[in-house]
């Protein structure tokens, strides 16, 4: 006989249990949002690249200058295979820690080729305006692409990390052209766009959560009110219709 209010408090329990979002599953979100559509994506990454082969048309180093180019648009390529492999594996849900290593591995590369592009500023520095628009499109091009990809876990890490890997040693072996200030800026700059990159990405995971742990709560509710619903329309012992829902099905 007092089984209908145990069903009850069950069922009040349950709803009333409070949701839990682990940390693997946010963290598998955000990577999946950030990837998106892989080639899509990295289009915008071919208006620096054409700026800057604009201006060394015009450059003493211009052989080297299109060689980098081509470097980047080969990796530009390659990260947006490897990310779809990545997108693929995690849709499917098979393991895909190799893959995301290769990714940001490209990733990585990547970063290392934009920064050997600062040595293309150095022998046209006091002759033409190529070098101050070639520095600002690289600063706006991986400032744009750290703070866009901050969300997903490692891969502003691995980008600016392949940025300084090139650009430190490059600006230090010229710094007689480039001066201490530009070597300072440099050196403020990478720490500082890892910061903000680890902020964004801190207030996504924030943001995630909530958005999980509401939908879930949703869920609850809506589990919890047919659930109700059924044991208004149901004998709690026997599970056949009551009286009510009887004369309802008659009419």
């Amino acid at each position: 006989m007092d089984m209908a209010p145990a069903i009850t408090d069950s069922t009040s329990a349950d709803a009333a249990a409070p949701t839990h979002i682990p940390a693997r599953a946010i963290e598998r979100e955000l990577l999946v949002r950030s990837i998106g559509r892989p080639f899509l994506n990295r289009l915008p990454t071919l208006v620096p690249l054409l700026v800057i082969g604009l201006a060394a048309a015009q450059m003493p180093a211009r052989n080297l200058a299109f060689f980098l180019i081509a470097c980047q648009l080969t990796m530009v390529v390659l990260t947006a295979f490897s990310a779809a492999r990545v997108f693929e594996a995690m849709e499917n849900h098979r393991p895909a820690r190799q893959k995301i290593r290769a990714w940001l591995m490209c990733e990585a590369i990547s970063g290392f080729v934009w920064g050997l592009m600062v040595a293309l500023t150095v022998d046209i520095m006091a002759t033409s305006g190529s070098a101050a628009l070639i520095s600002i499109v690289l600063l706006v091009t991986i400032t744009a692409g750290c703070l866009v990809a901050a969300t997903a876990p490692g891969l502003s890490q691995a980008m600016l990390g392949g940025f300084a890997a090139a650009a430190v040693p490059v600006t230090f072996w010229n710094l007689e052209a480039f001066g201490p200030v530009v070597v300072i800026a440099l050196l403020l700059v990478i720490p500082s766009l890892l910061w903000m990159a680890e902020a964004l990405r801190k207030q996504a995971r924030r943001a995630l959560r909530t958005e999980l742990e509401n939908h879930m709560l949703s869920q609850q509710l809506g589990e919890a009110l047919e659930a109700a619903r059924h044991m208004s329309l149901h004998d709690s012992l026997t599970g056949l219709l009551n009286r009510r829902a009887f004369e309802q099905a008659a009419r």
